[in-house]
């Protein structure tokens, strides 16, 4: 004759219930928060740099033979997707006729495609972060700047209108203001460079 089953205890029903519930939001949060997280690292727009220190990193670049000509300064941060797509996209083609181009390389050694940019006749230059925070006083990557004949920066900002696009928008700004257009700036999409930006935008140190 099988044994008869014993009724469960209500008390002991009760504390199973309220250990499952403590687990539960034990749970959560971990999956929320990083979440949040993430989905606004798709989303947000890194803040623009101040126009005068993005001046005189322009006009450190400037060659004597470069005055009177638009120029093109690129600046790329090791170990930032958008960046290395950026760079990908560089790397598949020639500078602007007529127009000095520059890669500011942050953090890392350049690399093939670097060196494949810098081949095609990309100026290129490689710095540490602390070098661009304190020489130029920029903090985030990739960040497009083009200046006219006279050092003047004419477009300061993002390549993409959306976050991880391929269409890649530096060419075209760049005929646009050539052609006298106003361009309105994209959005600053990318990776904060220097440690204090990176730890306001992250400070539970998820992604930096």
């Amino acid at each position: 004759m099988p044994p008869k089953e014993r009724p469960s205890s209500p008390i002991r029903s009760r504390a199973g219930r309220a250990l499952l519930l403590v687990v539960f939001w034990s749970w959560v949060p971990s999956l929320v928060i990083p979440g949040v997280y993430f989905l606004a690292w798709h989303t947000l727009t890194l803040p623009a740099p101040d126009r005068g220190s993005v001046t005189a990193a322009v006009e450190l670049h400037r060659r004597l033979e470069d005055r009177g000509r638009w120029s093109v300064l690129h600046v790329l941060y090791s170990g930032c997707g958008c960046s290395a797509r950026v760079l990908e996209r560089l790397a598949g083609r020639r500078p602007i006729e007529g127009v000095p181009e520059t890669i500011l390389f942050v953090d890392g050694a350049p690399g093939e495609l670097a060196e494949q940019a810098h081949a095609a006749g990309f100026r290129l230059e490689s710095l540490t972060r602390d070098d661009l925070v304190q020489r130029y006083h920029l903090e985030a990557a990739p960040l497009l700047v083009i200046a006219d004949g006279d050092g003047a920066i004419r477009y300061l900002g993002g390549y993409t209108e959306r976050k991880q696009s391929p269409e890649i928008q530096d060419v075209a700004i760049l005929e646009r203001l050539r052609r006298g257009e106003e361009v309105s700036a994209l959005p600053l999409f990318g990776c904060a460079v220097s440690r204090d930006l990176q730890s306001k935008l992250d400070p539970l140190k998820l992604k930096y």
